[in-house]
């Protein structure tokens, strides 16, 4: 990633943490110790916003489908780390223990790297902008903590590529779909407020790229490409509307 990219990034994520701080300040007079004062499950229903950081740990795994630097079908892997986060909103829709409802996450992976597992060949990751659809289903295990598992589609507007040094060339692809899923654990601390702490895989599938260097036939050797990523946050939500009336 750019110099202007992570100024760019880490700007995003600190007035999105301020602003999710300055209301918690603002609502601070609201600690809510526990369970409800009416002895009824905590209400999660509702809109919420909030932010998350965490960190990310991504695999690239590319094949050399007809062994141009080696055996066919050979593999190769580059693992990269870095930081992860951004912004969440989302909605829940509770009855009794059980909660669900949809929730969509906008942020940055700077995950870049790169890797020559062969002399004269390459294989980057590059960092970018995140976006993910996912619903969730969660159960109450106790009055202010619940735990919940979801899943759904993914974006991430970073690619792969590769460099080949002896017949000069760069091939590459960005703007990766695919898909998400994990769990987390949430818990009610102020009739307004949650912190949670939650686990994602993410896998943008199998891209193939093609070096047009003329040596191979048909004068494209190709690379199949499996970008995966896990990731690990910590998150703060804030609700729209909450009420302490225990649900029926």
């Amino acid at each position: 990633m750019e110099i202007h990219q992570k100024k760019r990034l880490s700007s995003i994520l600190g007035v999105t943490l301020a602003s999710v701080a300055v209301l918690a300040v603002a609502n601070a007079a609201d600690i809510y110790p526990g369970p409800t004062p009416t002895g009824g499950i905590v209400d999660w229903a509702g809109f919420y916003i909030g932010a998350n950081i965490g960190g990310a740990w991504a695999e690239l795994n590319t094949t050399d489908i007809f062994g141009l630097y080696g055996t066919p079908a050979a593999g190769f892997v580059n693992d990269n780390s870095g930081v992860f986060g951004g912004a969440q909103l989302g909605y829940n829709y509770q009855r009794g223990n059980f909660i669900i409802g949809p929730e969509a996450d906008l942020g940055g992976m700077d995950i870049s790297g790169a890797k020559s597992n062969l002399p004269g060949f390459t294989d980057s990751a590059g960092s970018g902008f995140y976006a993910d659809i996912t619903g969730r289903i969660g159960f109450a295990v106790n009055p202010a903590l619940y735990l919940y598992a979801k899943g759904g589609y993914a974006y991430f507007s970073g690619g792969v590529s590769h460099t080949d040094t002896f017949i000069p060339s760069v091939v590459s692809t960005s703007g990766l779909s695919g898909w998400t899923a994990g769990g987390g654990a949430e818990w009610k601390f102020n009739p307004s407020w949650s912190v949670k702490v939650e686990y994602l895989h993410f896998d943008f599938g199998d891209n193939t790229l093609y070096d047009a260097n003329g040596v191979c036939t048909p004068s494209a050797c190709p690379f199949k490409d499996h970008f995966v990523v896990d990731t690990a946050k910590v998150g703060i939500n804030y609700f729209v509307s909450s009420i302490y009336e225990p649900l029926k």
